[in-house]
């Protein structure tokens, strides 16, 4: 009995030791640029965003893994844009000889935008040795973000000193924004294809730190959204 006991132990422990190593978990940071569509001025804006994500995968060939991952966004970004509508000249101002004044008007835009939530699949397929492995995506992503637009006006004050060549210096700039009203809050959301490559450099036997970029998600119409960016993490096989 122990002779039959103690090789069957042995056989369920190095299958169980083998099992470990198809599996892994980890996490990441991500620098993303989200674009997504501004109708005020019909143009595509970029903001700078950051996420943390983990992930979990599952090695099913010696070349192949399927890895699942979500997300969530830690930082935001808010800019503001000025669309000029009249250039003149002040009307009440005494001019000074030697000096030129022009007030600049129109409208000013806000825009903030950042990551709520995202949830990608991927199938990785890898080439490795016992130092590195470099592997590539490729799946699908869903992912939510949070854009804030607000609306207003400004007036900029120029005042140049002109010089004899007919140049002129600007000697004092003013801005003067009004406040500005929320014009927009929503969620939007999309799903679709999700690429990327990366490598990754062993520390040891099971944990890896990884480099990627990746197209999260491209979006499927004009009024949706795309993000890309930059990835750095680790994982490791358990």
């Amino acid at each position: 009995m122990k002779k039959i006991l103690l090789p069957t132990l042995l056989l369920l422990a190095a299958g169980s030791e083998a099992a470990e190593k198809l599996m892994y978990a980890g996490a990441n940071w991500s620098g993303v640029n989200v674009e997504s569509f501004d109708p005020r001025e019909n143009i595509d804006r970029s903001h700078h965003v950051s996420a943390l994500e983990g992930l979990f995968g599952y090695q099913f060939h010696e070349y192949m893994k399927v890895e699942g991952r979500l997300g969530v966004g830690i930082e935001t970004q808010a800019e503001i844009h000025y669309a000029p509508i009249e250039v003149g000249l002040p009307q009440d101002d005494t001019p000074i000889e030697g000096q030129s004044t022009q007030i600049t008007t129109g409208s000013a835009f806000d825009s903030e935008v950042g990551i709520n939530y995202y949830a990608s699949l991927y199938f990785r397929p890898e080439i490795s040795n016992d130092q590195a492995t470099l592997y590539g995506l490729i799946g699908v992503t869903h992912m939510n973000i949070a854009v804030t637009r607000y609306d207003g006006s400004f007036a900029q004050t120029t005042i140049s000193e002109v010089q004899t060549n007919g140049q002129s210096d600007v000697l004092s700039l003013t801005l003067a924004t009004s406040e500005l009203a929320e014009t927009f809050d929503d969620d939007l959301d999309d799903t679709g294809l999700s690429i990327g490559i990366g490598v990754g450099f062993y520390l040891n036997e099971t944990t890896a730190v990884n480099v990627e970029w990746k197209n999260f998600i491209q979006g499927t119409d004009d009024d949706s959204f795309r993000s890309n960016g930059i990835t750095v993490g680790f994982d490791m096989k358990f």
